[in-house]
């Protein structure tokens, strides 16, 4: 076994592939102290991000224009990319795409249907009914 290697193991029972930290005989997955640390913070990590799910999920429901939405994308995104989360970072992205395309898209057919309207009412003379 190389000098820097981890002597921690495998749930299989191989030994650990990763170098361990500087002057320690585990990497950061099996060194003692670390999991010391972890279990002292007991459930804390996991309240706080349930409390950010609902945080988040409360800014949802008061998204009211599409520039909200930009926003809670934005930080969605962010935090995402903050966790290290990569696949939900491209989650908020690619939902986010599509609302605001469909946003879009209904501020044009409003735009339409205003147009038709008003050419139905002038008739075909251009004269206002």
């Amino acid at each position: 076994m190389p000098e820097n290697q981890c002597r921690g193991t495998t749930r299989q029972g191989a030994p650990c592939p990763r170098r361990a930290l500087e002057g320690r005989a585990s990497c950061r997955h099996h060194d003692p102290e670390r999991m010391a640390v972890l279990a002292r913070q007991g459930g804390h990590a996991k309240a706080a991000k349930e409390r950010a799910a609902r945080e988040a999920l409360a800014a949802a429901v008061a998204v009211a224009t599409v520039a909200d939405l930009r926003a809670l994308l934005l930080v969605a995104a962010r935090t995402a990319v903050a966790e290290g989360d990569v696949a939900n970072m491209l989650r908020a992205v690619s939902v986010g795409v599509e609302l605001v395309k469909s946003a879009d898209l209904e501020a044009q057919v409003a735009e339409l249907r205003e147009l038709v309207e008003r050419h139905v009412r002038r008739g075909p003379t251009g004269v206002v009914r």
